[in-house]
């Protein structure tokens, strides 16, 4: 009787193998079709990055040259405004996301604007104190931006392309870190305040797109909820409905072939329960 135990729970165990591994096969036939938020959010993340490279290339030569600022106090103040992005991501954001209910485009969208405003003082202050105060302000909007282009590609898209538009979005990433600081030299060597001049309007492109973003159908949860999960507006793209359609379809065969799966377990589970009450113990007791 043990034996035929074990061999009825391997029989339900390959059954459900056999049935989760179908499961996977279909998952790697889906394909990544890119769209419009995704294409802003790639966007989005490119020209954030291009902003903050700007002072991790030049700042503090811009403050040697301008000021004759020594490297002693650069690393003091890189040092210090570190410790602030520390608390200001560890839990500021947190906080303003969560429990003050922010959307996190707006505050992307706010980071932007902070951004702008920390770039005109770098380069139009005549006081060190106040270019000080600019590149703080800089890394504040940065903080607030930054998370934004992934955390939306995580609640827009399948769980099984995430990966791999997350690489997209890190190889954004890395193309603004190589290519902005060959430009961003190119410019400090005509004019050192024109770069940071320059990169005003590239944080008011990021500004623009970000903008876009949130004009689209339930922006206010974008890098909340999956967006699989939210009810269709009243007046939503058709490329959104078609996303959410897709998306359902998809997670409807996903549960249905799963439920299947703990069906068969339980149907397969009498089948053993019989011959194990009839053991020869039992027969001598009755």
């Amino acid at each position: 009787m043990k034996m035929l135990r074990i061999e009825a729970k391997k029989e339900v165990q390959d059954r459900i193998n056999a049935k989760y591994a179908s499961i996977r096969e279909r998952r790697k036939g889906i394909k990544v079709r890119p769209n419009k938020l995704m294409i802003l959010c790639l966007t989005f993340e490119f020209l954030n990055r291009w902003v903050v490279q700007a002072i991790d290339s030049r700042y503090g030569y811009f403050l040697m040259d301008k000021f004759n600022f020594s490297s002693v106090n650069y690393s003091t103040l890189s040092c210090c405004q570190a410790v602030w992005l520390c608390f200001q991501q560890a839990f500021l954001y947190g906080f303003i996301v969560r429990s003050c209910g922010v959307p996190i485009p707006y505050l992307a969208l706010a980071g932007t604007i902070i951004e702008m405003i920390g770039y005109f003082l770098m380069a139009s202050s005549s006081i060190v104190a106040w270019t000080v105060v600019g590149s703080t302000l800089l890394w504040m909007g940065y903080a607030f931006a930054t998370p934004t282009s992934s955390s939306i590609i995580s609640t827009t898209n399948a769980p099984e392309v995430q990966g791999k538009v997350l690489s997209w979005n890190n190889s954004c990433q890395q193309i603004s870190l190589i290519v902005s600081p060959m430009v961003l030299s190119a410019i400090y060597s005509a004019n050192r305040d024109a770069t940071y001049y320059s990169c005003m309007v590239v944080s008011f492109l990021a500004f623009v797109v970000m903008c876009f973003i949130i004009a689209m159908p339930n922006s206010k949860q974008f890098g909340k909820v999956n967006v699989l999960e939210l009810p269709v507006s009243d007046k939503p793209s058709t490329e959104m409905k078609e996303d959410v359609k897709s998306g359902e379809s998809k997670n409807d065969e996903v549960s249905k072939d799963i439920s299947e799966s703990v069906i068969d377990t339980v149907v397969v589970a009498p089948v053993v329960a019989a011959p194990i009450s009839s053991t020869p113990e039992n027969q001598q007791t009755s």
